[in-house]
């Protein structure tokens, strides 16, 4: 069986005559693991930006709450959040290459 539905059937469809397939698109399957794969993904980010009572914006690890250590300093008084992002970005992507090579997926299920 293929799956598709004939034009006979369409027509049958809309007077009524016949159901549709009690079956959920072929795709579903693979959004709804996407969307899995990539919320596991997100929930497991390790850096976050975050705007201070002063303006400023900060990389902070979430696990820990602390800044995220760059080039041996804090990364604190970051002039804009669009640095700020980039930066956690940059970070969340090594931290994941680093996971990755070790063996460890996303999400801490390996």
């Amino acid at each position: 069986m293929s799956g598709l539905i004939s034009v006979d059937e369409i027509g049958n469809l809309q007077s009524g005559e016949i159901s549709a397939p009690d079956r959920e698109p072929p795709w579903t399957k693979y959004s709804q693991h996407l969307r899995v794969t990539i919320c596991s993904l997100m929930a497991t980010l390790r850096y976050d930006e975050r705007q201070e009572p002063d303006g400023t914006w900060t990389v902070f690890d979430v696990f820990t709450g602390l800044p995220a250590i760059v080039a041996g300093h804090p990364s604190v008084d970051l002039p804009d959040m669009e640095y700020a992002e980039e930066l956690a970005a940059i970070l969340n992507a090594n931290d994941l290459k680093q996971r990755l090579s070790h063996g460890r997926v996303p999400g801490g299920f390996a």
